[in-house]
């Protein structure tokens, strides 16, 4: 079911990037409205991967398995970090 709604949502997102966004915005230059199409394009990757995986949070929290929640939270944000860290040092 969730699946459904991953789907949709990163289409808009994804087209919502690619052809309003910068009309939106008023880009000055096409390498920034480039950088917005592609910001856009990720958070619809995101979309396709969060909305189902919020599906395998809600079973852990309704068998009450808050360990596994805690483990899978804290990888994410691990995951995260090393991302976040290696994009502002410049590393692709």
């Amino acid at each position: 079911m969730l699946c459904c709604l991953a789907i949709p949502a990163a289409a808009f997102l994804g087209l919502f990037g690619w052809l309003a966004a910068p009309r939106i915005f008023s880009l000055p230059s096409a390498a920034l409205a480039d950088a917005m199409a592609l910001l856009f394009l990720l958070l619809a990757l995101e979309a396709c991967i969060e909305i189902p995986s919020q599906a395998l949070s809600a079973v852990l929290v309704g068998y009450r398995r808050y360990d596994m929640l805690r483990v899978i939270d804290v990888g994410r944000a691990a995951i995260f970090a090393v991302f976040a860290i290696g994009g502002a040092l410049g590393f692709p």
